[in-house]
């Protein structure tokens, strides 16, 4: 989905300009959430949305 991307320096580039941590998701950071939201320390979360997504959603405040 997001091949081009990646395979394009460029435009991976001026894409990690507009995520506030000024890079782009990993694998890993998916993994964490998943351990998290597994663990014993996400039990008193209900209902809840979760964005893994490095801050980007906030630069976005129409979606």
């Amino acid at each position: 989905m997001n091949q081009e991307s990646v395979d394009d320096e460029k435009k991976r580039k001026e894409q990690e300009k507009e995520i506030p941590i000024k890079r782009a998701g990993m694998p890993e950071d998916i993994a964490n959430m998943v351990l998290f939201l597994c663990s014993d320390d996400a039990s008193y979360c209900t209902g809840a949305t979760f964005y893994v997504d490095g801050g980007w959603m906030l630069t976005q405040p129409d979606v």
